[in-house]
């Protein structure tokens, strides 16, 4: 595509043609600002967005008085996002541009990104002291943020008052500014009594920027929040040590992952763990127990997290362990397990099934039955057709949900045979004549 054609394509009118053409123009024309300058003219959003975002990094002087410009569109989605495109290189057009804005604007999301602009362009505390007191919760915040730079000559006392806002954003935002200025000392103090707050969503507000904040000792208090009995706190706790990754939280992590008696607790930090972590928490479960002997939740945690990890065979010696055991659901997992994961375990499926084939628990018996199949063996297939069709209704059942989650074309043809059978129908529940029975008043 040549210069002369790119320039047709932006002033087509034809959005997806002009976004195209300003991908062209980065790989082979970026150090000419022209066709920026026809783009930023479009009233397509995303055309619009995207040559901003070009003019920013490429020509924010060369273009700085046309993106000051947009400010006095009548669009409101124009004018937020040439605010979001000011930068202090482009000078005194975009300072005087952002200072005008201010007194006529009404729109709440262009002040939200107006007062953020504020600061990065350092006009004055006095542009933004309006909007402290503003109704919509992102503006205040975003507010109280900004003066936090704007202000600092006058901290703590300017943001002292909004520890106590309506609104946690707010009051967090408050709390970060403070940390600007604030000795270690007295930082933790305040950290310290909102974490020892009755109420819980400050709790967890704090927690969730606690990690952010100049403190030593933060980790200690993130372990702490761990075992906050409201899952709001703990929740955060979990995520801000997981971003911090320090190794003393880590450890925590993982303890609370495979001990804690909470499993919706111990499931959000596995969903927080990395493909790295696989070894270590693998390592500290080895330091718990052993398969044979651990108690049944770190054996069912570990093999919750055998599932998660891509590389998994670091667990392999828990996903045999869970099978041999007596506990009847830690079987039943590993086999699971051992079932989708077949290509591993085929060359010797024996020692594996063999407590559940000697067990009377028809769902072990399915599952061994599925393992057989799945290795290969003709006898296992014939056992679930067998199962299936079995009078004692524990055997059809357990047989017929093992095979659901297979999606091969043999268990869609069995489950079908069932379903024509009457298996896997739901129970019939008893009709009633509702024609005169009215719903109450919301």
């Amino acid at each position: 595509m040549n210069f002369n054609e790119l320039n047709s394509l932006i002033k087509s009118g034809k959005p997806a043609l002009a976004v195209h053409a300003l991908h062209e123009w980065e790989k082979d024309f970026s150090s000419h600002p022209e066709p920026l300058q026809h783009a930023i003219k479009s009233s397509d959003a995303q055309v619009l967005e995207l040559a901003l975002q070009l003019a920013e990094k490429y020509h924010p002087l060369t273009l700085g008085p046309a993106i000051t410009g947009l400010l006095k569109s009548d669009q409101a989605l124009i004018r937020r996002l040439a605010v979001q495109s000011l930068l202090p290189v482009m000078g005194k057009p975009a300072e005087d541009g952002l200072k005008a804005l201010f007194p006529d604007e009404k729109d709440v999301f262009v002040l939200a990104s107006a007062v953020t602009a504020a600061a990065r362009l350092k006009i004055g505390l006095e542009y933004i002291r309006p909007y402290f007191n503003h109704p919509d919760i992102r503006l205040r915040a975003n507010t109280v943020r900004a003066a936090a730079i704007l202000g600092q000559q006058l901290l703590p006392g300017l943001l002292e008052p909004f520890l106590n806002d309506p609104a946690l954003r707010v009051q967090n935002e408050a709390l970060k500014g403070l940390a600007i200025l604030a000795p270690e000392k007295d930082l933790e103090q305040l950290v310290l009594q909102r974490l020892n707050s009755t109420d819980a969503p400050t709790r967890a507000a704090t927690i969730f920027i606690t990690g952010e904040l100049p403190l030593t000792r933060k980790t200690v208090f993130l372990i702490s929040a761990l075992s906050d009995l409201d899952n709001r706190v703990s929740g955060c706790a979990v995520r801000s040590l997981a971003i911090l990754r320090d190794p003393l939280g880590m450890r925590a992590l993982f303890e609370c992952m495979l001990t804690s008696a909470d499993e919706k607790l111990a499931m959000q930090v596995l969903k927080q763990l990395q493909p790295q972590d696989a070894a270590r928490l693998i390592a500290y479960a080895d330091n718990l127990g052993r398969p044979a002997t651990a108690l049944p939740v770190l054996i069912s945690r570990v093999l919750l997290a055998a599932e998660s990890f891509s590389d998994w065979e670091p667990f392999l010696p828990w996903v045999l362990g869970g099978a041999n055991r007596k506990e009847i659901a830690l079987r039943q997992q590993a086999l699971r397990f051992i079932a989708r994961h077949i290509d591993f375990f085929r060359s010797n499926i024996g020692p594996l099934i063999e407590k559940a084939e000697a067990s009377m628990e028809p769902v072990d018996i399915a599952l061994a039955a599925v393992i057989r199949w799945k290795a290969g063996q003709t006898d296992g297939l014939a056992r679930l057709r067998q199962l299936l069709s079995s009078t004692k209704i524990a055997e059809a059942r357990a047989a017929y949900e093992v095979l659901l989650p297979d999606k091969s074309l043999i268990a869609k043809n069995l489950l079908s045979e069932a379903r024509a059978r009457g298996l896997g129908a739901e129970p019939a529940t008893e009709t009633q004549n509702l024609s005169g029975f009215k719903l109450p008043r919301q």
